[in-house]
């Protein structure tokens, strides 16, 4: 498949679409950290991950501009209903 071909190919399967998804875990000493992941459900493959003591709107913004910009804007992203993901 020629070069062009398979970009052509890559972005139309990017257009599918992404998943975000935020969680929470504890260390060992009691600190709290925030996990964003973001996966590309075609190819399951991981975007980004973020690691944080906390995992805010900014940071997903944050994300998500950089995988744009890396590999263009996903037809669509699939979210849980986090506070992260929350606008007030």
């Amino acid at each position: 498949m020629p070069a062009k071909e398979a970009a052509q190919t890559a972005c139309s399967v990017h257009q599918a679409g992404d998943s975000a998804n935020g969680d929470a875990d504890q260390l060992f000493d009691g600190r709290q950290i925030g996990v964003l992941t973001l996966v590309d459900n075609h190819t399951r493959e991981s975007l980004a991950l973020h690691v944080g003591q906390r995992v805010r709107g900014m940071d997903v913004v944050r994300v998500l501009e950089g995988v744009v910009n890396d590999r263009g804007r996903p037809g669509a992203v699939r979210v849980d209903n986090g506070p992260e993901f929350i606008s007030k």
